[in-house]
């Protein structure tokens, strides 16, 4: 009955009224898949941003840490309580970094070796163990583990870093 009854009207109507509805149907449509489009490239296009932002914070953090991890600085005393100082420094700035919620350093053994948590209340799934290198979205959040090595290749440790969405979600 609407059919017939909107049918009825289009039939009726100019020839010219015609023509403008077809175009303003045309254009609407154009518009909506158009911004559709921009909003998805965006969505990509920032998210993978935000991968490489990330692991390149946590490939700099790792080179940071290095010291207190490789056991050639462990022979002097001065040497490693000056690498642990540089690590509690680093682990600390952390806080200033908008959207950082879990950081972890794991040594070669995956042992936590130092832990930053924005909140301690929020009860996130967190790592008890190194992973693999790489990045993974999960729980609302993004996750980068990326190993630690010295000249000759030898892994030393890992850090782990886990990132909210919101500059996403924002978007």
């Amino acid at each position: 009955m609407i059919r017939s009854s909107l049918g009825r009207k289009l039939r009726n109507l100019p020839i010219r009224q015609k023509l403008t509805l077809i175009v303003l149907v045309t254009s609407g449509l154009a518009v909506v898949l158009a911004s559709t489009g921009f909003m998805a490239y965006d969505y990509v296009t920032f998210r993978q941003q935000m991968v490489t932002g990330n692991h390149a914070y946590v490939t700099n953090l790792g080179r940071l840490v290095r010291p207190a991890l490789d056991p050639e600085t462990g022979n002097s005393e001065v040497g490693m309580r000056v690498a642990e100082e540089m690590v509690e420094l680093t682990f600390d700035a952390l806080r200033e970094r908008k959207g950082t919620e879990v950081a972890i350093l794991f040594d070669a053994g995956g042992a936590v070796v130092t832990y930053y948590a924005k909140n301690l209340l929020l009860g996130r799934n967190v790592p008890t163990a190194p992973g693999p290198d790489g990045h993974a979205f999960r729980g609302g959040s993004l996750e980068v583990f990326q190993g630690v090595y010295d000249d000759a290749g030898r892994r030393l440790g890992t850090v782990f870093l886990q990132s909210d969405l919101a500059e996403l979600a924002a978007r």
